[in-house]
């Protein structure tokens, strides 16, 4: 969502003329979507207690950072820092991955089956919402902040769709559900 929307977030949030950040929040935003596959693989080894291999990749992300942020922000500037930054994360990341599926002997098929293509339910839920928001004319800070509320709302519902006609099974589903099936008992809704 942040890629999506990042101009009508950024004019919410701060207001006009930060147009040159645009590229930073896109940036930010795909780091973070390679980088959240980290969680299940450093909770696993957290488990094992084997903690090490997390600050394996950390430590080739530190290395990395050191190497291209620098040179890269001094050609780029702040994008090129942040650009050095995410190539690091993103490169440290992925290792991590491999390393984690290497360990636990995961397959590359199922680990395209079973985490690749149910990520890209927010990826095209995204791209949806990044169309729909192109419609738009330049608006209010205050208008934006509403578009932005709508456009959320219609991302979190787009990706639930994706996620349930597409990518899991019943029992994924229901286990996803359930939480919010119990607050809306207990509040009658």
């Amino acid at each position: 969502f942040m890629a999506a929307a990042a101009p009508e977030l950024l004019l919410a949030w701060v207001g006009p003329g930060y147009g040159a950040a645009v590229p930073i929040l896109l940036l930010v935003a795909a780091t973070s979507l390679v980088h959240l596959a980290t969680g299940a693989g450093t909770a696993l080894f957290r488990g094992v207690d084997r903690s090490g291999r997390e600050l394996e990749y950390t430590l080739i992300q530190l290395v990395l950072s050191l190497v291209w942020a620098p040179g890269l922000a001094w050609a780029w500037g702040l994008v090129g820092l942040v650009l050095g930054s995410a190539a690091a994360t993103i490169l440290s990341s992925l290792y991590f991955i491999q390393r984690t599926n290497q360990a636990f002997r995961i397959g590359l098929g199922r680990y395209l089956r079973h985490t690749v293509l149910p990520g890209l339910a927010p990826v095209l839920a995204g791209g949806a919402v990044f169309l729909g928001l192109r419609a738009f004319p330049l608006l209010t800070r205050w208008q934006t902040l509403g578009v932005v509320a709508g456009a959320g709302l219609d991302y979190l519902a787009l990706t639930a769709l994706l996620l349930r006609a597409w990518f899991l099974s019943p029992e994924e589903w229901r286990t996803i559900t359930a939480p919010v099936a119990r607050v809306m008992a207990r509040t009658g809704a």
